[in-house]
């Protein structure tokens, strides 16, 4: 997924010949999504709220390897294809196996309705809601012939995974662990409801650039202020939570928590602007500001939790040099191509001076990130390799 997007940050330096740019972006978007993030959520909800019993099944193994399978053959036949006939089978079938995640789990769960429990059951339900954007774009183009239904199932898509499966299953596991560790820890119970029914009418703010009924945009706008205050209220009770633990963590996955709170606020401060239309406006069409509020859902707030979480569970140790170092690469490769998006957005807004050497800049920023996901995999793997050679 790095080297990906690496190689994409490269093209207008360069040119790859037999690569097509458009190939390598859904590839790249595909396995970010599912290789990555569905990937790693499937664990920790199996590691983090099933017992040992039910963790064993063998249903969860073939679930799971069923679908780096299909995230094998979707990779794959995105980059020799595109978007044709052979990578929309293998997303088909991904979807498939994730019903078959959901209906395992959410029976495994019982009836458990702890608030961590909660938040996973509504990041499932998102990641189900989600799964019917990709199945509406062929009835858009081949049906309707509405090249705007088709960018609206996109949206659909994008906003149920980004604010919905990304944020309540991020969310469900970081209370887990903050429950395990202190059973005091609380949550106000209006918190939950505010951002679980806000997510659904919310979706209204992604599609302002479709004409709708006056008392629908104001439904969304008025989603987009609950879930702003439903995540205010979420952090005010997470910070005394972590405060009240933090001798039992490193100093790297506080600092990890922090930023990851830090840039869910920001992520969420800047989809609760698009209530203003003239915010709207500025952004959308805006290349370079949308993908720098995309990668800062994405790396900023999901990957950062992502990666504290396998701290957790000690697939990662903070104690081997290569995990902070890379730990450290990823941030400032992240936050340095975050400065260089924004600016650039709004330099295109507002005609300001151009950047020089932008691309360098960008194509600098990504490959940062490579070298930490590559020095992180190196602190995983090397000790493997010692371990055969013994």
């Amino acid at each position: 997924m790095a080297g990906a997007g690496t190689l994409l940050r490269y093209f207008p330096l360069g040119e790859i010949g037999f690569l097509p740019y458009n190939h390598l972006l859904h590839a790249h978007s595909h396995l970010a999504f599912l290789g990555w993030v569905y990937s790693a959520l499937f664990i920790f909800f199996i590691h983090f709220f099933l017992d040992k019993k039910q963790a064993q099944k063998p249903v969860y193994k073939w679930l799971f390897w069923l679908n780096q399978v299909m995230i094998a053959g979707m990779f794959s036949s995105f980059l020799i294809q595109g978007y044709k006939a052979v990578s929309i089978t293998f997303l088909s079938l991904q979807t498939f196996i994730s019903y078959g995640f959901i209906f395992c789990f959410l029976r495994d769960l019982k009836n458990d309705w702890s608030f961590p429990v909660l938040f996973a059951r509504m990041a499932l339900v998102c990641l189900f809601v989600s799964s019917f954007g990709p199945m509406f774009i062929p009835i858009a183009k081949v049906v309707l012939h509405n090249p705007d239904y088709e960018k609206m199932a996109v949206d659909f898509y994008l906003h149920f995974q980004y604010n919905g499966w990304f944020f309540f299953g991020v969310i469900a596991v970081l209370l887990r662990i903050l429950k395990t560790a202190n059973e005091q820890f609380r949550l106000w119970p209006g918190t939950f409801g505010l951002l679980a029914l806000s997510v659904f009418p919310a979706f209204m703010l992604s599609i302002q650039w479709m004409e709708m009924p006056d008392w629908l945009m104001m439904l969304g706008r008025s989603a987009g202020i609950a879930q702003w205050a439903g995540v205010v209220l979420l952090l005010a009770a997470l910070a005394p939570g972590i405060f009240k633990v933090r001798s039992q963590y490193s100093l790297l996955s506080l600092g990890l928590m922090i930023f990851g709170l830090l840039f869910l606020l920001l992520k969420t401060t800047f989809f609760a602007a698009a209530v203003f239309e003239s915010i709207f406006n500025i952004v959308y069409q805006n290349r370079p500001l949308i993908i720098a509020y995309f990668h800062l859902v994405f790396l900023g707030f999901t990957s950062v939790f992502l990666i504290f979480f396998f701290l957790k569970m000690e697939a990662l140790q903070a104690g081997k040099i290569l995990v902070p170092v890379g730990i450290m690469f990823l941030l400032a490769g992240f936050v340095a191509q975050e400065i260089w998006l924004f600016r650039s957005g709004f330099t295109t807004h507002f005609d300001w001076p151009l950047i020089t050497h932008l691309n360098e800049k960008l194509f600098l920023s990504a490959l940062a990130m490579l070298t930490g996901v590559l020095l992180l995999l190196l602190s995983r793997f090397l000790p493997l390799v010692r371990k055969v050679e013994k």
